[in-house]
């Protein structure tokens, strides 16, 4: 197995290599823009490779095409999880049904676990956010919010990944893990939330959907991606897309909304948190919320905190920011579990 992983971490650092590369583009540049004749010259940039052990890169290549055109094309490459494919493949699902806020998708190249899509222009939410222009976030969220509702109604078979039980309890103990691997002093604080957790989501378990009535859900939907430019949006990164319960997707926005705005705006958090959830919320229901609705989004919402602070626990250096960041996400996950005590 161990032998297996260096020898994928091996040819996927040849996707750092110009001049391999351009003979990859080379090959299919024609698929991609029918115009364009060759290409002169591939740069390359590393946008991100997690914790630099070159499993999961994110690359922004740059063609120099022989009429003196650019192009900038990104690809993902993962060599432990399935989500470049899962992109390439509901990317496809979604341009067959008429969905024009995603990226063009271009290629999946399978001996890489590659995909590869055009760069879009703008700005993400938490850029937006970070350098405090509130006005065009609030201005995108009802795009954003029938984006969403236009997602969970597509009716397709399913064809990509199914969170049923055996796999969201397979997540939670990846998370327990995580926790007590990378963040140990919050384990006892973290089990008693979990359990609480269980506990409530078993006492409403009547209110909650099916397998058979799941939707297809983005899976990663937060500020950093969502593209805001030129008064329109684009949604990003595919490769969690499965089906599940919709209310996951809304409670994800909230709750990373919630979180960056208490880190980025502490000073108008309150007010700008209850502006996007009235605008969010109101344009995707269209009416005011049912009670079992509020309640399954609070549950989901403690979910994704917990999962957050899993993350968090194992992705944020130097120790004194993972511990503020765990610290945090528990703390929200703590308020939301006070509307059950009532």
């Amino acid at each position: 197995m161990l032998i297996n992983l260096k020898k994928k971490i091996k040819k996927i650092k040849k996707l750092i290599d110009p001049n391999f590369v351009k003979n990859i583009f080379s090959k299919r540049i024609k698929n991609y823009y029918p115009e364009a004749k060759k290409i002169e010259k591939v740069e390359v940039e590393i946008l991100r490779n997690f914790l630099g052990k070159f499993k999961n890169l994110t690359l922004r290549y740059k063609l120099f095409l022989d009429s003196k055109k650019r192009k900038i094309i990104l690809g993902k490459a993962n060599k432990l999880h399935d989500n470049p494919k899962r992109w390439f493949k509901s990317a496809k699902i979604l341009e067959k049904n008429n969905f024009k806020e995603i990226p063009k998708v271009l290629d999946y190249l399978p001996s890489f676990n590659l995909v590869l899509y055009e760069e879009e222009k703008g700005e993400s939410l938490q850029d937006l956010l970070i350098k405090k222009r509130t006005k065009e976030i609030l201005e995108s969220l009802p795009q954003i919010a029938s984006f969403l509702k236009k997602l969970h109604s597509l009716k397709i078979k399913k064809i990509l990944p199914i969170k049923n039980k055996k796999e969201e309890n397979k997540e939670h103990r990846h998370w327990l893990f995580l926790i007590k691997k990378c963040s140990p002093r919050f384990l006892k604080r973290f089990k008693k939330i979990y359990y609480n957790f269980k506990r409530i989501k078993e006492k409403n378990k009547k209110i909650f959907l099916k397998e058979k009535e799941y939707s297809i859900v983005h899976g990663d939907f937060h500020f950093g991606n969502i593209i805001f430019s030129n008064k329109k949006i684009k949604i990003i990164d595919f490769g969690d897309v499965h089906f599940y319960d919709p209310l996951d997707d809304i409670a994800r926005f909230l709750v990373q909304a919630e979180s960056m705005l208490d880190y980025y705006r502490p000073k108008n958090f309150l007010k700008i948190k209850k502006k996007i959830e009235n605008l969010f919320l109101g344009k995707y229901f269209q009416k005011e919320l049912k009670k079992e609705e509020e309640i399954k989004i609070r549950i989901f919402k403690i979910r994704n905190l917990l999962q957050m602070a899993a993350i968090l626990s194992f992705v944020i250096w130097p120790k004194k920011d993972k511990f503020l960041a765990v610290k945090k996400s528990l703390d929200l996950a703590e308020k939301e579990m006070n509307y059950f005590r009532n």
